[in-house]
């Protein structure tokens, strides 16, 4: 138990740290290096935001998650996390076809 919560935290770390580091610092090449060519100037910013948020509402679930893991060990783990992963994705994922159509 104690392992699944540390991998938990460690990965909602990372998942902070790549938010904050898209979102606010819009370092764009930690998304797809292809993505520089494929967006433009004005919606960069934007874009970033996007998957940054995406990538936050991934952390904050696998956050959570770490935390029932903690207070309570049962299946009911997995549903943060299924559900942050799912909304974090369809947020990145709408971003990548909304602004690569505009570019």
């Amino acid at each position: 138990m104690i392992v699944g919560i540390v991998v938990l935290v460690f990965t909602a770390l990372v998942l902070f740290i790549l938010s904050w580091q898209v979102w606010k610092e819009e370092k764009i090449d930690l998304i797809n290096p292809v993505s520089r060519r494929n967006i433009s100037d004005e919606n960069r910013k934007p874009f970033c935001a996007a998957i940054g948020k995406g990538l936050l509402i991934m952390g904050v679930g696998t956050l959570l998650s770490s935390l029932l893991l903690f207070l309570k060990n049962t299946w009911l783990v997995v549903s943060p996390i299924a559900l942050s992963y799912t909304v974090g994705i369809v947020v990145m994922a709408a971003a990548v076809i909304r602004f690569n159509r505009e570019s």
